[in-house]
């Protein structure tokens, strides 16, 4: 739907689900279903990965900031 001179004014197109009918929320959770799961697998993925590390002890740019909110806290 377009807005043109207050009136509206449907726009068809190949692309996306139709919203508003009846069918649409239940292919978006078809496909936002496998999203979670690629997405779970990459968490887990990184979490055995980094098991035991301290992130903060490897990353020059926390450890910069953190050193500064200690200066400024103190001062």
């Amino acid at each position: 739907m377009e807005l043109i001179k207050g009136k509206r004014v449907f726009s068809d197109t190949e692309l996306g689900v139709p919203q508003g009918s009846i069918i649409s929320p239940l292919l978006s959770n078809l496909v936002l279903h496998e999203l979670d799961i690629l997405l779970q697998k990459k968490m887990d993925q990184l979490n055995q990965k980094n098991t035991g590390i301290k992130p903060y002890i490897d990353n020059p740019i926390y450890r910069k900031l953190s050193s500064r909110i200690i200066n400024l806290k103190r001062k």
